[in-house]
């Protein structure tokens, strides 16, 4: 059976190191000349839904754990990097804000679509959101609920939490408890 994707010409979706059971909880839409990689889930209890438009990137790197619904969105060109070896407890990643807005008087857009960048070890906390132009470093635990915005700063190994987003501990480690 495998995963369902749906992808437009010159799009090319490889999901590797990934078991046919897993697979089967995968959903992929994707328009022209995307790239998609995952390069390994060893869990996913719910399910990975991935929409992108034209022209997106996205590359999750392997040994993904995924215990909660997992909503990959980009309605418009950009990149999405995943390091290895993550967590994630459900949550959601918005390259862009959906809509265009433009300034009235010059006319220019004022929210493009930016690229978000997640290291390594990354513990996404329960129904977090991860926004444009994010940049979460290697080995930081996200808070429950918490909006990372380009405007969240943190170091790597570090707790963020809330909304608006803020690093609230450093030099922390953790570990998956099953």
């Amino acid at each position: 059976m495998g995963s369902q994707v749906v992808s437009g010409k010159g799009s090319v979706v490889t999901i590797e190191n990934t078991a046919e059971h897993l697979r089967e909880r995968i959903s992929i839409h994707c328009g022209e000349n995307c790239s998609i990689h995952i390069e390994g889930l060893i869990a996913c209890n719910t399910r990975l839904s991935i929409y992108a438009k034209d022209n997106a990137e996205i590359i999750i790197g392997p040994d993904q754990l995924m215990n909660g619904d997992v909503e990959i969105n980009m309605q418009e060109s950009s990149k999405i990097s995943v390091g290895q070896g993550c967590l994630w407890a459900g949550c959601k990643l918005w390259s862009s804000d959906m809509h265009p807005i433009y300034d009235l008087s010059t006319g220019l857009r004022i929210n493009p679509a930016q690229d978000i960048n997640i290291g390594s070890h990354v513990w996404f906390g329960a129904d977090c959101l991860i926004l444009k132009g994010a940049q979460i470093p290697d080995g930081c635990v996200i808070g429950a609920m918490a909006v990372i915005s380009a405007k969240t700063r943190a170091a790597p190994n570090s707790i963020i939490v809330g909304n608006p987003a803020r690093q609230v501990r450093e030099g922390i480690r953790w570990n998956p408890s099953f």
